[in-house]
């Protein structure tokens, strides 16, 4: 857009819109479409890569890898939130179940833990991730302000809840075990 500026033209820029990631490239859309990708349809970046180029977009793995974690701070406030409005229900399913995690540095995976929880009313859940580790004391803290009944699989992990009077623990009918 031209203008005059005493006397003179000049070109004026409008200033670009705020984007999601500093100094990114990428729109909301793109990267919505990116984690619905990953985690919706199991589309690892590689292929969401190869994906892409068919359609004439050329990105590394590295890029989209590096618009993980910014988009993952964007998202944490409403992470935040969900995992609070889970916690306060008074009825919890729990679970920990295994996750595979790459090492690119060892070209393998290794068995990490990820936790479900689960509030049955009003049908919401979150996943948490602690450094991958399945113990006791990763129950504790995830579940030390839930007051209600708490069902899980009955996995000692758990004990730590049998001795508060305001916590009530519930097997799950999938893992009775005959006595």
């Amino acid at each position: 857009m031209e203008a005059v500026d005493n006397g003179e033209k000049a070109e004026i820029t409008a200033p670009m819109p705020l984007m999601p990631i500093y100094k990114g490239m990428p729109g909301v859309s793109m990267l919505a479409e990116v984690l619905l990708q990953k985690y919706e349809y199991h589309v690892p970046f590689y292929r969401q890569v190869k994906q892409l180029k068919h359609l004439g977009v050329k990105l590394s793995r590295n890029t989209l890898d590096s618009w993980f974690k910014p988009v993952c701070e964007l998202l944490k406030p409403l992470y935040l939130e969900l995992r609070k409005k889970v916690l306060t229900a008074d009825y919890l399913q729990v679970d920990e179940t295994t996750l595979p995690v790459i090492n690119h540095d060892r070209h393998k995976a290794a068995k990490e833990y990820i936790w479900i929880v689960r509030a049955a009313v009003p049908r919401l859940l979150f996943s948490h991730y602690d450094n991958g580790s399945r113990s006791q004391k990763v129950a504790v803290r995830l579940l030390k302000n839930f007051k209600g009944y708490l069902q899980s699989d009955g996995h000692p992990i758990y004990d730590a809840s049998e001795d508060r009077e305001d916590v009530c623990l519930c097997g799950c009918l999938a893992h009775i075990r005959s006595i």
